[in-house]
């Protein structure tokens, strides 16, 4: 069933959830936010991009930050480019091109945003694409990504998990990892908390005692 308009998540909210539940809650849920190097960086790379006028030749249309949505996901957001390539008036194919200011990961975030991208513009164009593109300025190369229909249930595994933690009342609880020395938001997070819970429980009960109540 086609998820209303109220209902909609942010496109890029795959990503903070492939990349760590609690950051995606705590961005989304509890409009929570903190920048680091790592978004500056981000965010200056994106705003490049977004300033570029729309490209027309022969046969060809570039489009930059393209406005897509998909009701039966039930997400919105923007594209940072869609090429499209045309045959007299019609379409013949069709491919976004995301923006990554650094280089390869081995998580599937990025894969994961690309598909939901490839998504919604086959539901709002009534087309096939079986082809996006990642382009990493680090490396200044795009990587072609086959939508493949494993990475298309992965997003919409995603999509669902999503709209499912969105309406429970809890956050995710913070789970220690490497990739929590990267995250802006690891002060609002406290991810350590998770590390030593007997040691975090005895804290809370030392506190509570003091008040008249313990765990």
């Amino acid at each position: 069933m086609p998820y209303s308009e109220e209902e909609f998540i942010m496109l890029s909210s795959l990503q903070h959830y492939t990349f760590c539940p609690r950051r995606c809650a705590l961005i989304h849920k509890d409009q929570c936010w903190a920048e680091n190097y790592l978004t500056v960086k981000g965010d200056l790379f994106h705003s490049r991009v977004d300033s570029y006028p729309i490209e027309k030749r022969k046969g060809f249309r570039t489009e930059f930050s393209m406005p897509i949505c998909s009701s039966e996901l039930g997400i919105v957001g923007k594209a940072d480019v869609v090429e499209i390539r045309y045959q007299g008036k019609e379409i013949r194919e069709v491919y976004p091109v995301e923006y990554k200011s650094g280089k390869p990961k081995h998580s599937t975030g990025n894969e994961v945003q690309l598909c939901a991208q490839v998504l919604c513009l086959e539901e709002m164009m009534g087309i096939s694409i079986e082809i996006g593109y990642l382009y990493y300025g680090k490396d200044r190369r795009r990587i072609p990504i086959e939508m493949s229909q494993n990475l298309r249930e992965e997003v919409a595994h995603t999509t669902h998990s999503i709209h499912q933690m969105l309406r429970e009342e809890q956050l995710p609880p913070p789970i220690k990892k490497p990739h929590c020395k990267s995250c802006s938001l690891k002060e609002e997070c406290q991810p350590n908390l998770s590390a030593k819970p007997r040691a975090v429980r005895s804290w809370i009960n030392r506190i509570l005692d003091k008040e008249g109540g313990a765990l």
